[in-house]
């Protein structure tokens, strides 16, 4: 099995230059890993400090210095894929790789100001249980924040081509359809998080390293107008623009044709019947105190049992 380490990081999702304007995607000159179609390969991330912490004690740091934005690894060549492309990938097994710290505090936190205390806690992950600072634990869920392929010019923020989303569903077991817009995909992810809810609601999330084992293959959705989900269980579309109301009517769109296409009905009536039975969740609400306009995705979640 091909496998690409987290040595091979570069500047893409979440890029910007120095004045804060979109910064082009900074492209190898030949991709680090190239894998045929329905290849299953292995990729390791760092989390978004840059790091992989071993212990309360020892940190390994990668790439210290101007690099903005989450560290994605990738990207990864897929032979036979072209500019337009929907691509499905499918996410087999994916492994908290050591411990991580929590950050919590100061500006961006949702308490009011008399509890805006700044801190910082070392969370310890054994054998899938993260021991959070009080003595509670909770079960590991690993999930990747930046997730999709190479946009065609400078994109900061997460669009139709993936990005910075932070959606707990982008998960093992799950399988994330993307148009892609250049030849090869050229697929890349990290920010990998041990655990995290809908929304990212501190505005970070227990930023961990992974080893995930991946598969990338053309979809059977090409009509598809936004990004789609599959879980063991469920169908989720997700629509991402500047303002929230474009995202709903993307995410909704997008799931009301992949419905009609299912049930052989009308896309009106398609909308009739998901816009009742579907449930509505977001991405991180980070975007929203952030000092740059970055869109918030918003996602249809429908089951899978609506459909034939």
């Amino acid at each position: 099995m091909q496998r690409l380490t987290a040595d091979h990081l570069f500047k893409n999702y979440g890029s910007r230059a120095e004045d804060g304007s979109p910064a082009p995607p900074a492209i190898p000159d030949e991709p680090p890993l190239r894998v045929a179609q329905g290849e299953t390969f292995e990729i390791e991330t760092v989390d978004t400090c840059h790091r992989f912490m071993l212990s309360e004690e020892t940190t390994l740091h990668y790439r210290d210095g101007p690099m903005a934005g989450n560290p994605s690894t990738g990207p990864v060549y897929v032979e036979g894929i072209h500019a337009g492309d929907v691509i499905a990938v499918t996410i087999e097994e994916l492994d908290v790789l050591g411990h991580t710290l929590l950050g919590a505090g100061g500006d961006d936190t949702l308490f009011p100001p008399e509890m805006q205390e700044a801190r910082e806690d070392f969370v310890r992950i054994e054998h899938g249980i993260a021991h959070f600072p009080g003595g509670v634990t909770a079960p590991v869920r690993p999930m990747y924040g930046c997730f999709g392929v190479v946009p065609s010019e400078a994109c900061p923020e997460p669009y139709g081509h993936g990005g910075n989303m932070d959606i707990p569903d982008v998960c093992a077991g799950n399988t994330v359809h993307l148009r892609c817009q250049r030849d090869g995909a050229y697929f890349a992810c990290g920010d990998g998080h041990a655990l995290q809810g809908d929304g990212e609601i501190n505005g970070f999330s227990l930023e961990v390293s992974l080893r995930g084992r991946l598969r990338i293959e053309l979809s059977p959705h090409q009509a598809l107008r936004a990004m789609l989900i599959e879980t063991p269980d469920r169908y989720i579309t997700v629509g991402v623009r500047h303002d929230m109301k474009g995202s709903v009517t993307d995410a909704v769109t997008a799931m009301a044709e992949l419905f009609a296409a299912s049930r052989e009905i009308s896309p009106m009536d398609a909308y009739q019947f998901v816009s009742h039975l579907g449930d509505l969740r977001v991405g991180a609400i980070w975007p929203m105190w952030s000092e740059w306009d970055i869109p918030i995705p918003m996602c249809l979640h429908l089951a899978r049992e609506h459909f034939v």
